[in-house]
């Protein structure tokens, strides 16, 4: 779009490009009849061929801008033009429509006019039309000059129609969201409150596993610490209050039953990647991004921080020094968020600023039901056991005491003397399907008919992707290999 003028303000080419294909044109219909001007119309025509190959490889770089570009433009035109047809109410929408409808021409008129233009200028794709096109009409520059013409007219309107275009899109994404999710409600804005939730939940979960939660941070400058076992969702409820903030903030409906929040700039530390390009390492990348987020502070910026297990990367002692050395500047600057933790040490903070940190814990909850129906669903074969490489069966008969509703006599005598290999054992405890345990047994059979020995462990040669994740009757059946 912003390239410069070639022809469009030189009259003298502007005259040529008319002139000279009327001329060559005029000859060739004259030679039919004349056959003397026959070598003044192959003159012509040889002078437009060498003046189009003087100016091939500029015409080929804007050429190579727009080449195959037609389809896609009317495309956008067909969008624009929807638009244009359309009546709204909402001053939003007749922002939108008022922008693509002002001036000499509609949106959608003058991309159908460039779309024509690279379709003509396509036709130099196909060697023999370019040939007769070029010799008689000096097509491209005909094309060129045409396209420096709507540049002139529309090219200052694009840039605003397409931007017009991506808030319609937008738009359209919301009004999707909010009527096919009729459940969600609208947030509330408020001067005080930085976030006040009830039934808070994650809108990317389906709602039959969606787990809600209330949640509350009155005043800026608090901050919550939240602790909890591995996989009790900490990272979940983050991205949880994130996705939520995110779609308030884009004037969307919100996954929970109300929501009072303070417009606040977001800003996380929850996905930090080490970077082979930068030459940066996962640790080097979490400090730069931490100390980004003191210079925000510093500069007097409201955030909403969250932070998930900050300084990985490093020993425990570091880590936990380096964590409440971080915390205690953020608090001194007035910082508001969340942080979720494994390191208890951090929950001191409580004592140190009490009113404004604040200790939550999840808890991990066994659902006895689902253990039920568990078992029901592996055919009462036996608990289920992590087969992890290094970690082998205890054998004993422990693990047929363990239960004692087993009903299948394929787990009941699993002593460690049992010709059944630990390897299908594993297999057999952890509820697999058949066709794992007769392949585990073919190649244990393998293995000991040429003689490598009795003992085998599974994982060395086939580790099933998937195993059930229930631990109802876990508890003694698992020793680390000596």
């Amino acid at each position: 779009m912003n390239q410069p003028f070639v022809y469009l303000h030189r009259r003298g080419y502007r005259l040529v490009l008319r002139v000279l294909p009327a001329l060559t044109v005029l000859c060739v219909i004259m030679a039919l009849f004349f056959p003397p001007l026959r070598s003044v119309a192959i003159l012509l025509f040889m002078v437009q061929l060498l003046w189009v190959g003087l100016q091939f490889r500029q015409t080929s770089a804007e050429h190579a801008i727009l080449a195959k570009r037609q389809s896609l433009l009317y495309k956008y035109q067909g969008m624009f033009q929807v638009i244009e047809n359309s009546s709204f109410q909402s001053p939003l929408l007749t922002e939108i429509h008022n922008e693509l409808t002002r001036g000499e021409q509609a949106a959608s008129h003058s991309i159908q006019s460039l779309a024509r233009i690279v379709a003509a200028f396509d036709n130099r794709l196909n060697v023999l039309v370019a040939l007769f096109l070029e010799g008689l009409l000096l097509w491209d520059m005909q094309c060129l000059l045409r396209l420096e013409h709507w540049r002139k007219t529309g090219s200052s309107s694009f840039e605003a129609w397409i931007a017009a275009l991506a808030r319609f899109d937008a738009l359209v994404s919301l009004a999707n969201l909010a009527f096919n999710q009729p459940e969600l409600t609208y947030p509330e804005f408020s001067e005080q409150e930085v976030l006040t939730a009830s039934r808070m939940g994650h809108l990317l979960i389906s709602p039959a596993d969606r787990v809600y939660n209330d949640f509350r941070l009155e005043r800026p400058g608090d901050f919550v610490l939240i602790t909890g076992a591995n996989m009790a969702g900490k990272s979940t409820f983050l991205r949880t209050v994130a996705s939520n903030i995110v779609l308030a903030m884009a004037g969307a409906p919100v996954c929970a039953a109300s929501l009072v929040w303070k417009p606040t700039k977001l800003y996380s530390s929850m996905r930090t990647s080490d970077s082979l390009n930068k030459h940066e390492s996962y640790f080097y990348a979490e400090l730069k991004r931490l100390k980004e987020l003191l210079d925000c502070l510093r500069n007097g910026e409201a955030l909403f921080i969250l932070l998930d297990e900050i300084l990985k990367g490093t020993n425990s002692t570091d880590k936990q020094k380096g964590s409440r050395a971080v915390m205690e500047q953020i608090l001194a600057r007035q910082g508001t968020g969340i942080i979720a933790t494994h390191d208890l040490e951090l929950t001191k903070l409580e004592q140190q600023y009490p009113g404004r940190v604040r200790n939550l814990c999840f808890e991990i909850e066994i659902d006895r039901g689902l253990q039920a129906a568990q078992r029901g669903n592996h055919q009462n074969e036996c608990a289920a056991a992590y087969a992890a490489n290094g970690y082998r069966s205890t054998g004993a008969s422990g693990i047929a005491n363990k239960d004692r509703n087993c009903s299948s006599g394929e787990c009941r005598n699993y002593g460690r003397n049992h010709k059944t290999p630990p390897g299908v054992r594993i297999l057999v405890v952890s509820g697999s399907p058949d066709g794992w345990r007769e392949t585990a047994r073919q190649r244990v059979f393998s293995v000991e008919h040429f003689g490598f020995g009795k003992r085998f462990i599974l994982s060395n040669f086939m580790r099933p992707k998937a195993l059930p994740s229930c631990s109802w009757q876990c508890e003694g059946i698992m020793e680390p290999m000596s």
